[in-house]
């Protein structure tokens, strides 16, 4: 017997509904197993997610904020070092004294293991002109200026000698008729501070603008800095020389062979100290240009 139209419909419309789904199954190995609950903290993805007022992970915090090393490395600190010329430093530092006067002190900064090639001259205090200041640590020479060191040749005293072109005489010591070194007349300084005191009792920020002002120098540091300690005439082997009685140092003594020395503080030949001999007694005394002033040098504590 022929289907009737209304079976034909019930079964069409049950084979629609099983093809879109509609019909519940017990099969559940063929359904995807279910997602896993995202750990705090991480995305579906299962990157790291960016925590609340955590702008990066916490291994880096504080990436930004500059590392404080002075604490832990030795001499960084402006650790002190001296007198000229050198000074007990800890190992792979060096003492960077920025003076040729006798008893300066300096710094202990960490020894150059190797110098950029840099022409940026410096004078060390040994008289060499090295290439940058970075050799000049390097060597562990002082400083004495910036720039190349110059001739070198004796200018002032009693003659006046005169320096070369583009040179300038170097003075140190107050005294009239001081002699100076000829080095390189400075052009233009920098503004670094490393302050000088002039014989003019000016404070110049560096030894270049001293230089440049055609002043002698008194003293390293401002011309306010005050002398810790008032040198003491003591009895010597050539009868008394000038001493330091902090560090127990001769300052000045008299370079006598057959006279008996005396301390002079200043006079009429020099603002700093010296020692000589009296008058009439030459003894084979050093010859200075001046009766019976030894210690022809600042000898200034």
């Amino acid at each position: 017997m022929p289907p009737r139209p209304a079976h034909l419909l019930v079964v069409l419309s049950i084979a629609l509904a099983a093809s879109c789904g509609g019909v519940e199954t017990d099969d559940t190995d063929a359904l995807p197993d279910a997602a896993p609950e995202d750990a705090p903290g991480e995305d579906s993805a299962g990157d790291v997610a960016d925590l609340p007022g955590d702008a990066e992970p916490e291994a880096d915090a504080g990436a930004d904020t500059p590392v404080d090393t002075a604490t832990d490395a030795p001499g960084d600190a402006g650790q002190l070092c001296g007198p000229f010329p050198g000074g007990e430093c800890p190992a792979g530092e060096v003492c960077d004294l920025r003076s040729c006067l006798d008893g300066a002190s300096g710094t202990c900064v960490a020894r150059p293991g190797g110098c950029f090639e840099v022409w940026d001259p410096v004078c060390g205090c040994d008289g060499v002109t090295y290439d940058n200041d970075c050799e000049r640590l390097r060597a562990g020479a002082a400083l004495a200026r910036d720039g190349e060191c110059g001739s070198g040749t004796l200018c002032g005293g009693i003659a006046g000698f005169r320096c070369p072109a583009g040179e300038t005489c170097d003075i140190h010591g107050c005294w009239p008729d001081a002699s100076g070194t000829c080095v390189p007349a400075p052009g233009t300084c920098d503004t670094r501070f490393d302050p000088v005191c002039g014989c003019d009792g000016t404070t110049y920020g560096n030894d270049c603008a001293r230089l440049a002002a055609g002043v002698a120098l008194d003293h390293a540091g401002t011309c306010e800095t005050a002398t810790p300690c008032v040198p003491e005439c003591r009895a010597s082997s050539d009868g008394a020389a000038w001493v330091d009685p902090c560090t127990g140092r001769t300052i000045c003594a008299a370079d006598c062979l057959a006279c008996t020395a005396e301390c002079r503080a200043a006079g009429s030949y020099s603002e700093g100290w010296y020692a000589s001999c009296p008058r009439g007694t030459g003894g084979g005394c050093r010859s200075t240009g001046l009766t019976n002033l030894i210690e022809w040098t600042d000898c200034s504590p």
